[in-house]
């Protein structure tokens, strides 16, 4: 599986600026729409978050990471990829490899000094032994939007009837 994000043209052709053509049509152009959308951003109502999360989307930096309290989305112009293949092996041994690489701008109104990127990945093997499953592991986290890190778990699970 394979998905591309795109949100850095956000108003798209209906808030057009002057500034968009080249002389002669600048010229002959009178009236101009222009605008300033902020996705999940609203003038009046703060941010639509969930108790600080970003609903839908974990691509979009969520407002609880802004380390001064600040509780509006600070970085939603991004492209970001994100690619995924699970699969068998055996019959009793599954993996599932997933990956997203993704940049952001901030915002129109308050664009990022530098680029923000990041890249996470993460690697799971399964094994099954009739009811009993294992599960091992290994994410990491690389970039400046969040710092780097990793985590590794294991897990035993029972999927059965208990008497």
């Amino acid at each position: 599986m394979v998905e591309f994000l795109q949100t850095t043209n956000q108003s798209g052709p209906l808030h057009c600026d002057s500034g968009d053509y080249p002389e002669p049509a600048r010229s002959q152009i009178s009236d101009f729409v222009t605008g300033e959308d902020n996705y999940y951003n609203h003038m009046f109502y703060n941010c639509y978050a969930h108790y600080g999360m970003t609903p839908g989307n974990p691509l979009i930096t969520s407002p609880i990471y802004n380390k001064d309290g600040f509780a509006k989305f600070r970085d939603n112009r991004v492209k970001a990829w994100h690619v995924g293949l699970s699969g068998e092996i055996t019959d009793r041994l599954s993996y599932l490899v997933k990956g997203s690489y993704r940049e952001g701008w901030g915002t129109y109104a308050i664009p990022l000094a530098s680029k923000h990127h990041s890249f996470d990945a993460m690697f799971q093997a399964n094994y099954s032994q009739g009811p009993w499953l294992f599960s091992t592991a290994y994410a990491f986290d690389k970039g400046n939007i969040y710092g780097d890190c990793s985590t590794f778990n294991f897990k035993i699970s029972y999927h059965g009837k208990i008497l």
